[in-house]
């Protein structure tokens, strides 16, 4: 059996709900955080995907496990943060 891998997503676009409802279908992977620049949007996206660790902002989120998905220059913007 492989590991789990634990990912925090980072956004809440397009992008984010594709990978994180690919997860889904894979053992390998689960999403344990979700960081947005709103808390009512990082709190609908983990609703829709059972996330439990929810972020209203980027800088919150960044004290979580540094897995990710996004393509987006805020994650440049998070990875200096931390």
């Amino acid at each position: 059996m492989a590991k789990t891998l634990r990912w925090g997503i980072i956004g809440t676009g397009g992008i984010a709900h594709s990978f994180t409802g690919d997860l889904a279908h894979i053992e390998e992977g689960i999403a344990v955080a979700v960081g947005s620049r709103s808390l009512d949007s990082a709190n609908s996206f983990a609703d829709e995907f059972d996330i439990p660790r929810r972020y209203g902002s980027y800088e919150e989120w960044s004290v979580t496990p540094r897995w990710m998905r996004s393509t987006s220059e805020r994650l440049i913007q998070c990875i200096v943060i931390t």
